[in-house]
């Protein structure tokens, strides 16, 4: 947890010298912990905006979250809505809802677990955000795959799936028949409360 703490604070360095000592010095427990030493430090607020709607937008996809990813293929961090709920928890009140938003199509930039990987739309496929590099190499494209778009749903406690870039799938006779995904994931009943 040290050295994931030293590497968070790498990405804060307007620090004054005398908060990043004191940083330094103290060893968070957890993740929460950190957050808190960190959000307390910098003196940030954890007030929720004066507004009708707030959006909590996560920063990675669920299957590389530390907890709930496939090990060793994952990032250091909590990746999952779990940091927003903690926070609407002081605002019991407030009504929520979870969107889970994937690619019609999925993707790996990096080694790993794909079990839909395709080399043919690999081939066909950009994506200029993620160019080859030499230590993720090629990005790898392949059909969505549903049942790792339901694992990530379930962790995620989600309401509701947006499925974007359908516009970005390689033309084909099976591409140009519309489709429709409906799972209903709250008729599930070990899917259980997004607020527990």
């Amino acid at each position: 947890m040290r050295d994931r703490f030293l590497l968070e604070m790498q990405q804060f360095p307007h620090l004054e010298p005398e908060t990043s000592s004191l940083l330094h010095a103290t060893l968070p427990l957890d993740e929460a912990d950190l957050l808190r030493l960190v959000s307390e430090k910098l003196e940030l607020s954890r007030r929720m905006p004066n507004s009708d709607t707030v959006i909590f937008e996560g920063a990675q996809g669920v299957l590389l979250d530390e907890w709930h990813g496939f090990h060793p293929y994952t990032t250091w961090s909590t990746v999952t809505p779990q940091h927003a709920f903690e926070m609407l928890a002081e605002y019991p009140a407030v009504e929520t809802s979870v969107l889970g938003i994937t690619r019609a199509f999925a993707t790996r930039h990096g080694a790993g677990p794909f079990p839909t990987s395709c080399s043919k739309m690999s081939a066909e496929m950009i994506d200029r955000g993620n160019p080859q590099n030499d230590w993720q190499g090629a990005i790898r494209f392949g059909p969505l795959d549903l049942v790792l778009t339901e694992y990530a749903a379930r962790i995620s406690k989600v309401d509701s799936i947006v499925v974007n870039c359908l516009d970005q799938l390689p033309a084909s006779p099976e591409s140009q028949r519309p489709i429709t995904i409906s799972i209903d994931f709250r008729s599930q009943v070990a899917f259980g409360n997004k607020n527990n």
